[in-house]
C-alpha cells in the first residue's frame, strides 16, 4: 500500500520505509511551495528515486520536473537544461566530484543561475574539500538548506534492495593491517561456508 503505511499486512516494506524517509526527509518541506519544485539528481540517485516512486508520485509531492545533472549524449557531453530560475530546486545528489561540478555550474553566474532556491541533499557524508568548494562558489547565496540523507540503496522489489554505493568499489577489501585469508581453507572451516559469505 502507498502513502504512509510502513508495513503491508503486519510484514515491513523496505520500499515503504524508503518512501516514507525520502517523503518526511526531503520532500514534505516543498508541500506547500506554489510554484512546485524541480528535482535533480545524478545517474546514481535517479534510480534511488525511481526506486521508490513514480513520476505521478512525485507529481502528487509537488516535484514538477525531474533533472539528471549528468546525463550525456552519444558524443559525450552533458544534456543541456532549461533554465528556470523562478523555481526552487531539490538536489538529491551523490558527494562525487562530478555531480557536486555540476552543482557548480549550475550557479556559476550568481546573476543568472539555473534555478531558484537550492535545497542540497546528499545521499551520504559530503567530504570536507567537496563542502569547502562549495562555500567557495557563488552557490553559497543561493543555498537554503543542506542535508545528509545517507541513503544509498534500491528497492528492487517490496523486501528486495541493492546497495548502490560507488564508493564501496573503490574502498580496499580489508585495512592493510590486517592480514588477508589464507590461500586455502582452514582444516576446521566446513567447505560450504566461503558459498554462503
Amino acid at each position: 500500500m502507498a502513502g504512509s503505511s510502513t508495513h503491508d499486512g503486519g510484514r515491513w516494506s523496505l520500499r515503504e520505509l524508503m518512501r516514507e524517509r525520502l517523503t518526511h526527509e526531503m520532500l514534505d518541506q516543498f508541500a506547500h511551495e506554489p510554484t512546485g519544485l524541480v528535482l535533480c539528481v545524478d545517474a546514481v540517485t535517479l534510480s534511488i528515486v525511481s526506486s521508490a516512486f513514480r513520476m505521478s508520485e512525485l507529481l502528487e509531492r509537488n516535484v514538477h520536473l525531474v533533472e539528471n545533472v549528468t546525463m550525456v549524449d552519444d558524443a559525450g557531453n552533458y544534456l543541456r537544461r532549461q533554465r528556470l530560475p523562478q523555481l526552487p530546486v531539490l538536489y538529491f545528489l551523490t558527494p562525487a566530484v562530478e555531480s557536486v561540478n555540476r552543482l557548480l555550474d549550475d550557479y556559476r553566474d550568481a546573476r543568472n543561475p539555473m534555478y531558484g532556491a537550492c535545497h542540497l541533499f546528499w545521499s551520504s557524508r559530503l567530504s570536507d574539500a567537496l563542502f569547502a568548494k562549495i562555500k567557495a562558489s557563488p552557490l553559497i547565496q543561493s543555498v537554503a538548506a543542506c542535508k545528509e540523507i545517507n541513503l544509498e540503496m534500491c528497492c528492487r522489489e517490496t523486501n528486495v534492495f541493492t546497495i548502490n554505493c560507488p564508493q564501496v568499489e573503490r574502498r580496499p577489501p580489508c585495512p592493510p593491517h590486517l592480514p588477508s585469508l589464507p590461500p586455502s581453507l582452514p582444516a576446521h572451516m566446513p567447505a560450504h561456508l566461503p558459498a554462503r559469505l
